[in-house]
């Protein structure tokens, strides 16, 4: 099954490169590419800090035997996971798109 959901990943970042490059092109510095990693790490590390959040809604709710509160946590933990998926593959695309800019830029250093 992890093989499956690799080649699923895989995919999802190839199409997300695409969009991307077809969108802003190749980045034009290193330090352009630094920023737009820096802000997709950083919107995946406000996912995981939302679902920790919501975790621990979840178990003050278990503690209190509230099981409408525990629902209500999980599905807002299931949205913010989704989230974090999507954020996660938008910032491995742009790690491969700053891998292949800095290819281009040691290319044309020694070109």
């Amino acid at each position: 099954m992890t093989k499956e959901i690799e080649k699923h990943i895989g995919s999802a970042v190839g199409l997300e490169l695409k969009r991307a490059k077809e969108m802003h092109g190749s980045f034009n510095s290193s330090h352009e590419a630094f920023a737009v990693l820096q802000e997709e790490i950083d919107e995946v590390v406000d996912e995981i800090e939302a679902i920790a959040k919501l975790s621990r809604r979840f178990w003050e709710a278990v503690k209190e035997n509230d099981l409408d509160d525990q629902e209500q946590a999980l599905r807002c933990m299931k949205v913010r996971a989704e989230k974090l998926m999507i954020e996660s593959v938008h910032a491995g695309a742009m790690v491969v798109k700053a891998l292949e800019s800095v290819s281009e830029f040691k290319e044309g250093q020694n070109g």
